[in-house]
């Protein structure tokens, strides 16, 4: 669906990844659960990006962040994250490995929702 492929991977490729996460219609009309599950899928996976894809993805003027960031890290503050706890440090340590493993099937379904937005 016009979506760049890596050769012979079968892969989208991290920089058309990075256009769709970052494009507004990503995230309009967006359940909060889900919303949250996809930016927390996205942070888990800040290593496949750039770096200055990297700094825009966990910067305030970036979509994902304004409309699920704010309130993962209020949910976070309030002791009333049901999605377990990646701690408010970076997710370092073993919750960051619990974090890591949780956020496979976040990926999954935001992925999915990449094939749908390409």
């Amino acid at each position: 669906r016009g979506a760049e492929k890596t050769p012979g991977e079968g892969k989208v490729a991290n920089n058309v990844i990075y256009d769709i996460v970052t494009n507004k219609g990503f995230t309009s009309e967006v359940a909060e659960k889900i919303g949250a599950k996809m930016f927390r899928a996205v942070r888990a996976n800040l290593a496949l990006f750039s770096q200055k894809q990297q700094r825009f993805l966990q910067d305030d003027d970036c979509r994902l962040v304004q409309l699920f960031g704010a309130s993962r890290r209020m949910a976070g503050a309030g002791g009333a994250d049901a999605g377990g706890g990646e701690g408010g440090e970076g997710g370092s340590g073993e919750a960051g490995v619990v974090a890591a493993a949780a956020s496979s099937s976040d990926a999954d379904g935001m992925m999915a929702r990449v094939r749908e937005f390409a």
